[in-house]
């Protein structure tokens, strides 16, 4: 909901770095499982606020919250909870890590020499872990 969403935006401006400064993060990300993706790309589409009750007026639906982007991950174990990720350039909050001297794809070719083919073999070892918990924030849900 707007409100629930308006709450954890509120906790992820307010984090402090090491030294006690405001971070001031500007959330970016909306982390569901496959249960909420359907109603977070409704919530992140509307110009309405779909939460709004129909003997209220037309409530708007807050910029901030169409300009999210939605990421859904099977691998999440509550069909409720959700994630809001900091904007990625602001901090390292869920950050792809390389098997060190390998940043990029590793790409090796054969030639046949009888068929005039060419084989590639390509492949990259990579990771994603969770580097600085301040640029997330998880909601339990119901």
């Amino acid at each position: 909901s707007t409100t629930s969403l308006s709450a954890a935006r509120a906790a992820i401006r307010k984090q402090k770095g090491p030294n006690g400064s405001v971070l001031d993060l500007v959330p970016a990300v909306l982390i569901v499982p496959p249960e909420l993706e359907s109603l977070a790309l409704q919530l992140v589409a509307s110009e309405v606020d779909p939460g709004a009750t129909s003997n209220a007026p037309t409530t708007a639906n807050p910029e901030w919250i169409r300009g999210l982007q939605v990421a859904c991950d099977p691998r999440l174990t509550s069909a409720t909870a959700w994630f809001l990720a900091a904007a990625p350039g602001q901090i390292d909050g869920v950050v792809r890590l390389y098997i060190e001297g390998e940043g990029r794809p590793f790409v090796e070719q054969q030639v046949d020499f009888d068929t005039d083919a060419i084989r590639l073999k390509c492949r990259i070892d990579v990771a994603a872990a969770v580097g600085d918990w301040r640029g997330l924030y998880r909601n339990a849900g119901a």
